[in-house]
């Protein structure tokens, strides 16, 4: 007697194990079948601050993933990140702040990030956040790594 094994999902609906894999199997393939092409942009605010975009496309021509939209700043001849968000991780949108100059590390957050939507509209309020605000998150970021307003143009126009 060769029986096949049931697997019960909901009350009323029965599921054998050998269909249930082959639902899976079809997702998975579904995944392997999407095709990402990575974009990215960078585009001057300033001298020394700049915009980069960063975003996954798929075959169809939407937007799926948000990979970054940072500001970043120009120190000492290097580009250091001051703020970025992402939908990575979650697949929702949030925010990366830096710490300081010596505290690289950073802390992510979702206080004032737009959470839901399309990916294509998440993008575009990330990229008007930091060109809204890039002089507030600078300033912050400098305040936090306890440097002077001169000292920052020293520092910058090196």
């Amino acid at each position: 007697m060769n029986r096949k094994k049931k697997i019960r999902k909901h009350r009323r609906l029965i599921i054998t194990s050998i269909a249930l894999a082959k639902i899976s199997q079809k997702l998975k393939s579904r995944k392997a079948r999407e095709t990402l092409i990575k974009s990215e942009e960078t585009f001057p605010l300033t001298e020394v601050d700049r915009l980069t975009k960063i975003y996954k496309v798929n075959k169809d021509g939407a937007i799926s993933e948000i990979t970054c939209v940072s500001l970043e700043i120009k120190i000492n001849k290097e580009w250091v990140t001051i703020v970025y968000y992402d939908s990575f991780h979650s697949g929702s949108l949030h925010k990366h702040i830096t710490v300081s100059m010596v505290d690289r590390s950073d802390s992510p957050t979702t206080d004032g990030v737009r959470k839901k939507g399309i990916q294509r509209k998440l993008l575009t309020w990330a990229i008007k956040d930091i060109i809204t605000n890039y002089f507030y998150y600078k300033r912050n970021f400098f305040r936090r790594s306890k440097i002077s307003f001169k000292d920052t143009i020293d520092m910058q126009y090196k």
